[in-house]
Parts: structure tokens; sequence; C-alpha cells
């Protein structure tokens, strides 16, 4: 009990809410709710096209197809999910470059790109800002803040690092972040504890970090400066030898730092559907077991699937209903700075 009031103790005074929220109105709703209805809050899920959920998602992340209906205001997608009683967390990849979600708008440049121009810095991240928040966008899977040295590096491959200096990718991502809050958009580092000189995409299959042990440290320092300004952390899905013999988002010593360091952020894996991860089911299982508290999906149809597999569990007491409930008050905490849900009496 003790460690919940702290919880939303200090997530209240980093958001800095007008009126107090109490551990009373939180675990009230939390009791309010079916089973589905707690553990479908932890995923977030790709959304290719208007989806009317009958137990919504924690998150959703709407395909290019559907945000270029949204930019045609053929679609208003806070409208549409205002109308569930928590509505989701509205997430994309903006981060320029390779990876730019906005590109039928506008050619951003890779975040490499723009950390080096100083001059039009603050102005290129603020249009990219103001672009999402206009299509209703409140989560930016981004900075990327992994430390990469090898230009052949799957990280410098696809133009996704900020810089090779530690201090300077510290600096610039709080920057980058600040902007962002300014519009209520929340951001998620990754690719938690650093993706290294690694070649390999781990979407396609799981592989081994690739870098020095000190670069690993490095990117640790750098995770560590910065959990406190991002509301979520994602995990990589690659194995760390010299840290566990499992890839991170299944592992418990590393989960276990992440929140040893910072108690308020939100762990999430990366996509849980992807090709390195041969069964979504155990993945999330294990990764929910070891102490993730929302999970990517990137295969919409498996949704309810997983959602179901979780409500069996928690019946078995194979996965436990207060672990289900610590992830839920930080994702509550994150939706009441976005959205009001619980009102000011």
């Amino acid at each position: 009990m003790k460690l919940k009031i702290f919880l939303i103790i200090l997530t209240l005074s980093l958001y800095s809410f007008s009126y107090e929220i109490k551990l009373s109105d939180i675990t009230s709703k939390i009791d309010s709710m079916t089973q589905k209805e707690r553990v479908s809050q932890l995923f977030f899920v790709y959304t290719p096209k208007k989806t009317n959920f009958k137990t919504c998602p924690g998150g959703v992340i709407p395909s290019k197809t559907l945000l270029k209906s949204v930019y045609k205001k053929n679609f208003d997608l806070t409208k549409h999910f205002s109308k569930y009683d928590i509505p989701p967390f509205i997430g994309i990849d903006q981060e320029g470059g390779m990876v730019n979600r906005l590109s039928f708008i506008y050619k951003f440049p890779s975040i490499g790109e723009i950390y080096l121009d100083k001059e039009n810095q603050a102005g290129i991240i603020n249009s990219q800002i103001e672009l999402m928040a206009s299509l209703g966008i409140n989560v930016n899977f981004s900075p990327c803040v992994d430390l990469s040295f090898k230009d052949k590096s799957y990280i410098n491959r696809t133009k996704r690092g900020i810089s090779q200096n530690p201090d300077s990718i510290i600096a610039f991502s709080r920057r980058y972040m600040k902007l962002h809050k300014k519009k209520k958009i929340l951001n998620a580092i990754k690719h938690f504890p650093g993706y290294g000189d690694t070649y390999d995409n781990s979407d396609d299959f799981i592989t081994a970090y690739k870098g020095t042990g000190i670069q690993l440290f490095e990117n640790l320092k750098i995770f560590s400066s910065l959990l406190n300004d991002a509301s979520f952390v994602m995990t990589a899905n690659l194995k760390y030898p010299s840290l566990d013999t499992l890839p991170a988002l299944i592992s418990k010593s590393i989960v276990s730092f992440i929140k040893s360091q910072d108690s308020t952020v939100i762990v999430m894996t990366d996509d849980i559907a992807s090709r390195g991860n041969k069964n979504p089911y155990m993945t999330l299982k294990r990764s929910f077991l070891a102490g993730c508290d929302m999970f990517i999906v990137m295969d919409d149809t498996l949704f309810p699937h997983l959602t179901d597999s979780m409500v069996v569990w928690l019946n078995r007491k194979e996965i436990s209903e207060k672990d289900v409930e610590k992830s839920l008050i930080k994702i509550l905490l994150k939706k009441e700075y976005l959205y009001q849900i619980f009102k000011k009496k």
C-alpha cells in the first residue's frame, strides 16, 4: 500500500496535476473493471482500419492508411476513441528519416540529421509534434537513444542513431521530450538496454547484442539519465550475455533494473508478434512475469486471443492480479494526464 501511495504522489508531481487523485479513486476504477478490461489495458495494438473494439486496448497504433484518412479529415481518431470509458493511448513511431510514419505528408529528416541541424532543430521537431497533435497522436515511440559506433550496425544503417556521444544523446533527448510534453505527447525511449553495434534486426530473429561492455555500460547510463523524462521505455528483443541468458523483454533482472531506476515509467515490449518471437503467447506470458507493463502487438487479429489467454492465466493463478494492478495504476495515471478520466470532485 505504501508503495502505491508513493507511486501516485511521485507521478502526480511529475505531471503537475491541479488536483489530487486519491488511491481509492484508482482502486475503485480498477475494481469496477472486468478481468478482460483490465488485461486489455496492457496492450498497444496495431490498428489497420477503423475498428470498434469490444474491449478497448490500452493503446492503438494506427496504420498509415488510417492516418491518411485522418489527415484528409475523413476520420477523427480522437472522437472515435473518446467513446470508450478509458480511451486508448494513440501512438506511432515518428523519428524521421527511414522511420517516418507521416512521410505521406512531409519527408522529415532522420533524428541524427535533426540533431546536427542546430539552427533548425527545434523548428523541425516542433513541426513533427504539431502534425502529430493535429492527427490525435499522443504517444511517440521515440527517441531511439541507442549508442552505436559502427556504420553497418542496424541502428546506424537505418539512420536511427542520434549521436556517438552519450552526453549529447542525453542532452538532445531531454530537449526533444520537453518539446513533446508542451503538446501533451508522451515519449517512449528505446531499445533498452541498448542495441549497440548489433547488425541484425531482432524483428526477424532474436540475436545477441554486439558491442563492447563499456558501450553497454554507457547505454545503461543514458537510459538511467532519461527514464525520469520519458513516460515509456521499450525493451529490446536482444540477448545480452553479460546480463542474462534471456532476451531483455523476458529477463526479470533487466526489467527489474529499469524499475529500480524509475518506478513510474511504463515498461513496454517491442512487438511480441514479430517473426523473431515464434510464440507470441509464451512471449507475452514470460514478458509479463519478467515485469513488463505493456505489450506491443502488430497483428491486430491476435489481440482478443492474447487477452483471453491472460484471463485464463489469471484464473489459474499463473500470473498475479496484483501485478496487473500495479501496471494498471501506472497506465491510468498517464491517461489521467491525457484524458482526465478521474473527474474533479
